[in-house]
């Protein structure tokens, strides 16, 4: 049985940070706010460890959050959503997230349909990566 690739990525033809400026307008185009940035190599930095750029960017929609938090707290662990913008060894700029699979998520939260909400989700998030590689 084959299964799917979970992460989505793409590949942005703009500097590292001409791609955090779009990926956070993409962010609000698509209905959702950054809640937090996690810059990983300013952390590293601070422990004298060497890393390229790499960020954690932190995405909420709070009409999804609330729904999806109505339907169980549980979810919370799977919030909120994180778009990974990083240099690769080629030194291409990327951003990446995690497509969690329905089947999955169908398991963790059983009767709770959830299937419809999670699609909806995977389908801003791409959105929003689309629209920031474009600019």
């Amino acid at each position: 049985m084959k299964t799917e690739n979970p992460f989505y990525i793409k590949e942005c033809p703009m500097s590292y940070e001409e791609c955090m400026k779009s990926l956070e307008k993409s962010a609000v185009k698509n209905g959702f706010s950054i809640v937090h940035i996690h810059d990983m190599q300013n952390t590293f930095r601070k422990n004298n460890l060497s890393f390229e750029h790499y960020a954690i960017v932190e995405l909420c929609n709070p009409q999804k959050a609330h729904m999806a938090l109505s339907m169980d707290p549980r979810m919370g662990n799977m919030m909120p959503k994180e778009v990974i913008v990083y240099q690769d060894t080629d030194n291409k700029i990327k951003l990446m997230f995690m497509k969690p699979s329905p089947d999955m998520l169908e398991s963790l939260f059983p009767g709770k349909n959830i299937g419809q909400m999670s699609q909806s989700v995977i389908t801003s998030m791409q959105s929003i990566v689309e629209d920031a590689v474009k600019g």
